[in-house]
């Protein structure tokens, strides 16, 4: 019996693995959300320096409660993981911003380790700061994680996972 069911398991994954390469044996987002589209011009490769102007964009418009300038630099389809292991879509972000539930007053990105793969970036990096959650100040000290994808629109954040840093 657990045989069969390991095979079943095997055929279930192989199936799922395949049936989402598309004919150039690529793997497709099939999601309602797919990631951002490219194509023939926007398939360049990201560059490091495109990436740094990324952060730094980000880093202000999150510093200055720019809900404007982050609607641009997140994707239709950004998520984000917070601290406590929420989830959250980039109308979560857009709401808790502009309803004034979240607003930073101070936000640092140190030491980024960027790492390209074509039109992907994953960054790494330590980000700290100050905000004001819900009416209660804190103070940021995390370790950070964030995906740029640079599509036909430019260069945006896909997603972001954060974790506060272990207290030494």
């Amino acid at each position: 019996m657990r045989l069969l069911a390991k095979i079943a398991l095997f055929i279930f994954c192989s199936a799922f693995i395949f049936g989402c390469a598309d004919q150039s044996g690529t793997t497709t987002n099939t999601a309602n959300n797919a990631a951002p589209e490219t194509d023939a011009a926007a398939a360049q490769e990201i560059t490091e320096a495109e990436v740094k102007e990324a952060l730094e964009s980000l880093r202000v418009s999150v510093e200055k409660n720019d809900a404007e300038g982050l609607e641009k630099i997140y994707s239709d389809d950004y998520m984000i993981v917070n601290p406590e292991g929420k989830s959250e879509t980039k109308a979560d972000r857009m709401e808790a911003l502009k309803s004034g539930n979240v607003k930073y007053e101070k936000v640092e990105f140190t030491d980024p380790k960027i790492r390209t793969y074509g039109n992907t970036a994953v960054v790494v990096t330590g980000a700290s700061g100050k905000a004001n959650m819900n009416g209660t100040d804190t103070e940021l000290d995390m370790l950070a994680t964030i995906v740029f994808v640079k599509d036909k629109d430019g260069v945006r954040e896909v997603s972001a996972h954060l974790t506060n840093k272990a207290k030494e």
